[in-house]
C-alpha cells in the first residue's frame, strides 16, 4: 500500500506550483481531484507541445488525477463542492490572498465545518506585506533578484531564459508537498487540521513561480 492511499486532495491550482505539489501526493497514493473552470479548464491545457488532446506540460503535471468542472463564482458552487469538502483531507489553492475568502472557501470558513482539513495556500509573496497582492511567476523572481540583469543579450537588454516544468521549481514544490504531508491528520494520527501557507524564501529567490462532472484527466493507472 502506498503511504497516502485513502487520502483525498482537492486541488484548486493551475499551471505549475500547485499541480506539481499535488502530483507528488498523487504519486504517493492520494486521490487528487482538480477543480477546473468550465470550458477551457487549467490554462496549461493550451500550452505547446501537444500530447494527444492536452499539452505535454499538462500531461506531465496532472497524470493520475481526476477533474471536476465547477464555476467557483456560480451561486450553486458551494452546494456542488460540499460533498467533496466533506470527504477531503487536504485542500491546495494558489489564488492571490483574499480570493478564496471572497468565494466562501477561506480557511476559517472551511475549518469551522471541516476541522480536520489540511489547507495549503501557495502565494507568490505571502499572505501579507507590500507585494502580497501581486502575482508571482518565474520572471518576476528572476527580475527582482537581479538575475535578469546579469544575463544580457547582445543589445544589452536582459535575455529571457527558457523555462520548463522539470526545472522551474522542483525543490520549492517538493517542500510544499512534504509540509502538507507532515501536517495531514490521517498520517500523524491527529484529528485536527491546520493551515499551511507558502511563499519564496527571501534569501533564496525561487524560480517557479456549467455542471459538475467527474472525468479522468489522463488514465488513472500510475506507473509502477
Amino acid at each position: 500500500m502506498q503511504p497516502l492511499s485513502g487520502l483525498l486532495v482537492l486541488d484548486f491550482t493551475t499551471l505549475l506550483p500547485g499541480p506539481l505539489a499535488s502530483l507528488l501526493l498523487a504519486e504517493a497514493g492520494a486521490t487528487v481531484i482538480k477543480i477546473e473552470r468550465p470550458g477551457g479548464g487549467d490554462e496549461m491545457r493550451g500550452y505547446q507541445p501537444r500530447f494527444g488532446a492536452d499539452s505535454a506540460n499538462f500531461a506531465l503535471l496532472n497524470r493520475g488525477k481526476h477533474s471536476v468542472a465547477i464555476d467557483l463564482k456560480a451561486a450553486d458552487a458551494p452546494a456542488r463542492l460540499a460533498p467533496l469538502l466533506a470527504r477531503a483531507d487536504v485542500l491546495i489553492e494558489q489564488f492571490r490572498p483574499g480570493v478564496m475568502e471572497r468565494l466562501g472557501l477561506g480557511y476559517a470558513a472551511l475549518a469551522a465545518r471541516h476541522p480536520r482539513l489540511i489547507y495549503c495556500s501557495i502565494t507568490g509573496f505571502g499572505q501579507d506585506g507590500p507585494r502580497a497582492r501581486f502575482a508571482g511567476h518565474d520572471l518576476n523572481y528572476l527580475a527582482l533578484s537581479g538575475l535578469l540583469g546579469l544575463a544580457r543579450g547582445a543589445d544589452g537588454t536582459p535575455a529571457l531564459p527558457p523555462t520548463s516544468p522539470p526545472t522551474i521549481a522542483p525543490d520549492d514544490a517538493s517542500q510544499r508537498s512534504s509540509t502538507t504531508t507532515d501536517a495531514s491528520s490521517p498520517v500523524n494520527g491527529s484529528t485536527e487540521g491546520d493551515c499551511v501557507t507558502t511563499k519564496p524564501t527571501p534569501s533564496r529567490p525561487q524560480a517557479f513561480a456549467a455542471s459538475a462532472r467527474v472525468r479522468p484527466v489522463l488514465p488513472t493507472t500510475r506507473s509502477p
